[in-house]
């Protein structure tokens, strides 16, 4: 086995057929490139065939560099690979003198049905494997502060069986069939946004974001994004005449389409049109023949305070939890010392 540096058209064309987040795409590569970030590709070859690989990001930060990779390394999963993968990511960080390696791998520490019930056995063995492996434990996170775009808890709709507008409408509860067919019944349209309009999107996302605390972006973001994903990125807008209403960011990630951001204006809530804008972002995965359709983050908090997790529910689905977030310091006197001076600064 060998671990090397790739090119980005390597990885590309390995992600095309292995990813299964946007975070570890080529286009995300571009996006964080741009916001100052430097993009490393990794691998691990076996008979000179790329069998796992991960893009790694690279920041400047006190005393030295740190290293993210987040829902990575990609591939088929294979212990053996992945440790080498591990093992080889710390020396290349030690000959790269970072002070400080992130690791959020897209692996279920569990599976949950939509009520929060858990469907299998927690994946402990994976996380005493990484603490074999000489990497800290950070933990699991609950709440939507603590996950931003790395959302370890998201929800889940498996699409494989549906192949109609009417087979889709009867995997939901009647809620969700009553507000789909109230939305069509008021009129309410639904319309995939040019990049003049991206800033209708910005505004309801970010509206949505103050109201129920959490983080949003700006204007440029959306633009990036528009640019970088291409024909793998839907803008929706939702509207009730000629008002924007509602509007929701989805992405094609091979065989899943992404609900990335959304919000609404509450003022048109009773019209039903977030309802009616998961239908047909749904309806547009089926026609890209997508399996599974990810409404993403909620908090993981099952006492029923989660609300954004009670919407989704009316669709039917499924919940996954990943195993949470790892670090490795390379050097770890230099590490502690510099967060001791942050402290007494009063930086952190």
């Amino acid at each position: 086995m060998e671990f090397l540096e790739i090119s980005q058209e390597q990885f590309t064309a390995f992600a095309a057929e292995k990813t299964e987040s946007f975070l570890q795409t080529p286009q995300m590569a571009e996006m964080l490139e741009k916001r100052g970030y430097k993009p490393i590709f990794l691998a691990v070859k076996v008979n000179d065939q790329i069998k796992m690989a991960a893009l790694m990001t690279s920041v400047s930060v006190s005393g030295g560099a740190k290293l993210e990779i987040n829902f990575g390394p990609i591939g088929n999963f294979d212990q053996m690979v992945f440790n080498c993968f591990i093992q080889e990511l710390k020396k290349y960080a030690k000959n790269q003198q970072a002070l400080e390696v992130k690791i959020r791998p897209a692996v279920n520490y569990m599976v949950y049905d939509s009520k929060g019930q858990e469907l299998q056995e927690a994946n402990e063995a994976f996380i005493s494997e990484m603490k074999k492996l000489g990497l800290t434990y950070n933990g699991r996170h609950v709440g939507y502060e603590e996950q931003d775009a790395v959302a370890e808890w998201q929800y889940i709709k498996d699409l494989s069986e549906i192949d109609s507008e009417e087979e889709l409408l009867k995997s939901y509860n009647s809620n969700a069939k009553r507000n789909v067919k109230k939305a069509i019944k008021n009129e309410v349209t639904v319309k995939r946004a040019t990049y003049e309009e991206l800033f209708e999107v910005e505004r309801l996302i970010g509206n949505t974001g103050e109201k129920r605390h959490f983080a949003t972006k700006d204007l440029a973001y959306y633009q990036e994004l528009y640019k970088a994903f291409g024909n793998k990125i839907e803008f929706l807008i939702t509207y009730k005449d000629e008002t924007a209403i509602a509007a929701g960011v989805f992405i094609e990630v091979n065989q899943e389409f992404l609900y990335l951001y959304g919000g609404s204006d509450g003022a048109y809530g009773k019209l039903g049109g977030p309802f009616l804008m998961q239908h047909t972002a749904m309806l547009h995965a089926i026609e890209r023949q997508m399996q599974t359709y990810n409404f993403y983050g909620i908090s993981g908090n099952f006492d029923g305070s989660d609300g954004v997790l009670k919407f989704k529910q009316n669709f039917g689905g499924y919940i996954t939890q990943k195993v949470g977030e790892f670090s490795y310091y390379p050097q770890p006197v230099k590490y502690k010392l510099i967060q001791g001076m942050k402290k007494i600064l009063g930086r952190v």
